[in-house]
């Protein structure tokens, strides 16, 4: 993975150009060739990206975080989050996965900053829901989820399978409230 961000490094210099990559990035750390090649500006198919949520730092940390590399994962959302202070899912993203090392404290500073911010901009409740996941404290987790379906976050739609809401799927709130979101046209 350290030579790919080497060559994502080489062709997006900027912090602006590198965060232009399709959207559907949220959900594909299992395939990571065509948004990458796409990135890196090895894809034939043309097209302008939708804008992202997220950083490609974010994407290679997810990566990371799915093959239990955690501290590597931390430090590319420690890195996201230093190239575009303003993202707060990427707190989100760096909570859950000090939680997942057993950093509690670390985990609830990202819940407690993301609360601060949502007091001057929009902040994901997804967001401060998976790290809740992360600490498995299940009832804030939910707590953050409903708020989330209440905002009508598209996160809901995109991370339904994510690995980070995995401790709440045996819960029967979880059921209810992806049935609750109905089908997706």
């Amino acid at each position: 993975m350290t030579s790919l961000r080497q060559r994502i490094a080489r062709g997006h210099e900027s912090a602006q150009s590198r965060t232009k990559y399709p959207r559907f990035l949220h959900s594909a750390c299992f395939d990571v060739c065509t948004p990458l090649r796409r990135v890196t500006g090895n894809d034939q198919s043309g097209g302008d990206s939708p804008e992202p949520k997220v950083r490609l730092d974010a994407f290679l940390a997810w990566c990371y975080e799915q093959q239990g590399k955690i501290a590597e994962a931390i430090a590319e959302f420690n890195e996201a989050q230093r190239l575009d202070p303003e993202q707060p899912f990427t707190l989100g993203y760096l909570g859950h996965a000090y939680a997942s090392l057993g950093k509690r404290s670390e985990a609830r500073e990202m819940i407690e900053e993301m609360k601060r911010r949502a007091q001057r901009v929009y902040v994901d409740p997804f967001a401060v829901a998976i790290v809740y996941s992360g600490l498995d404290e299940k009832d804030e987790a939910f707590t953050w989820l409903e708020r989330a379906y209440d905002a009508h976050s598209e996160s809901l739609l995109h991370y339904k399978h994510s690995a980070r809401l995995d401790g709440l799927r045996s819960d029967p709130r979880f059921t209810t409230l992806f049935r609750r979101m109905g089908p997706v046209s």
